[in-house]
């Protein structure tokens, strides 16, 4: 196994919406890991940890796992991993875009486990040690799939990610694994919730520090111990990714700024192409296409 993959595999998870299936198994020393901010990707990804002791942060909520644990997000989650505190890091990622196998049909139950996840059904659950290697196997297929050229690869790919889809979902429908432990990060929720209700508006530290009952400086001290950026980078990471969903409708871009509070369009284009490696007119003629 490449220990230098990880910074080849970030990059290709960033350039998804060009390629249409990314499968990564990654092995490494714990300190050599680095993911330090929440981030998102233009398309679905499946987690599975290989270790224990990994820590998984999805939107507002935290997650201790171990060697099993199993976890879909979807394109609007924002989402970051911790490695163990020592010791060997091992995951298995597969990424795709969903309109790549959305057509095969059953397009609602195939991305159940990403959109609509039963009420009081758990988001996140550990795989036994037989489901592990089942998953792993037909992931192994899809990894084959991808690097091999042949007639008829593309279909094989389909179908392989959907099999790889369909059982993640049956895990989490059946629960046959265990709930896996959810550390509740409270004192963040409430400054979550206020960036989605004002995403519009001019955000001020000042207001949402007081939302907190928090100084600015508390405030700032929080979002960086538990998302890894400052508040403003937070609010700047959440508005680029609503933004894409008013790009894929369709909306103009003068629209999409006033949904998600740019008052300057060169601003938010230079900011979504940062974050995005295209521009906003780009990213709409893709996702729409």
């Amino acid at each position: 196994m490449d220990m230098g993959s990880d910074k080849k595999e970030y990059y290709a998870v960033q350039e998804l919406y060009q390629e249409n299936v990314f499968v990564a198994h990654n092995i490494c020393p714990s300190h050599m890991h680095r993911m330090p901010a929440l981030h998102f990707h233009d398309g679905y990804e499946i987690f599975l940890s290989l270790c224990d002791g990994c820590v998984y942060v999805v939107e507002e909520e935290i997650y201790s796992l171990n060697r099993g644990g199993l976890i879909m997000v979807n394109d609007r989650e924002l989402h970051r991993t911790y490695a163990p505190s020592q010791g060997i890091y091992e995951r298995c990622i597969v990424s795709f875009v969903p309109d790549f196998i959305s057509n095969l049909g059953m397009e609602e139950e195939l991305f159940e486990g990403f959109l609509n996840r039963p009420a009081g059904k758990p988001r996140c659950i550990c795989l036994t040690e037989e489901q592990i290697q089942e998953l792993l196997q037909v992931i192994g297929l899809l990894q084959r799939y991808i690097e091999e050229q042949r007639p008829g690869g593309e279909m094989l790919r389909k179908l392989a990610l959907s099999q790889v889809v369909v059982l993640c979902n049956g895990y989490l429908k059946g629960e046959a694994g265990s709930a896996q432990q959810m550390i509740v990060s409270r004192r963040l929720q409430p400054a979550f919730a206020y960036i989605r209700e004002h995403i519009g508006e001019i955000i001020r530290l000042d207001d949402l520090a007081e939302h907190l009952f928090l100084s600015k400086a508390q405030l700032i001290r929080l979002f960086k111990a538990e998302t890894g950026m400052t508040p403003n980078e937070y609010i700047t990471l959440f508005r680029i990714m609503k933004s894409r969903e008013y790009l894929t409708e369709g909306n103009s871009l003068l629209k999409v700024c006033e949904l998600v509070g740019y008052a300057d369009e060169s601003h938010f284009i230079r900011t979504f192409k940062k974050i995005m490696g295209i521009t906003p007119k780009q990213y709409g003629k893709l996702r729409r296409h």
